[in-house]
């Protein structure tokens, strides 16, 4: 029960980062705006394999997603409520690709699925 604790801690403060990160976003210059969506989708991913982690021991994870596609589908340019639904749940799709991922020695796999995971939502709409 102390390592769930820690994990939920953990998970918090990895959570506020990604909220601070968010936010110096605006100051970020347009060039560099598919670099932020990209790390923003990396996040994603490694916390999907979290989620997924702890599913797979019978834990309770929902509480544990963030809303971090809503703000890569924000900032991709999704503003059609039925067209966010659509791409945003062939994002989760795409998401699921991180289960054979391995964290162990580095984050290179990962770092070129969150690339590829970009390039295939500009092709469902081309950033605005």
């Amino acid at each position: 029960m102390f390592y769930l604790q820690i994990y939920k801690l953990l998970l918090h403060l990895y959570v506020l980062n990604i909220h601070v990160f968010f936010l110096n976003f605006y100051t970020m210059k347009l060039k560099n705006k598919h670099k932020f969506i990209t790390s923003l989708i990396l996040d994603d991913l490694i916390n999907t394999k979290l989620v997924n982690a702890l599913m797979s021991l019978d834990l309770d994870a929902d509480q544990y997603y963030t809303n971090i596609g809503d703000k890569v589908m924000t900032l991709m340019g999704y503003t059609n409520q039925t067209q966010n639904e659509q791409v945003h749940t062939y994002y989760v799709g795409l998401l699921n690709k991180s289960k054979h991922i391995s964290l162990k020695n580095n984050y290179n796999n990962m770092h070129q699925l969150a690339k590829q995971i970009y390039e295939e939502l500009k092709k469902q709409k081309p950033i605005g």
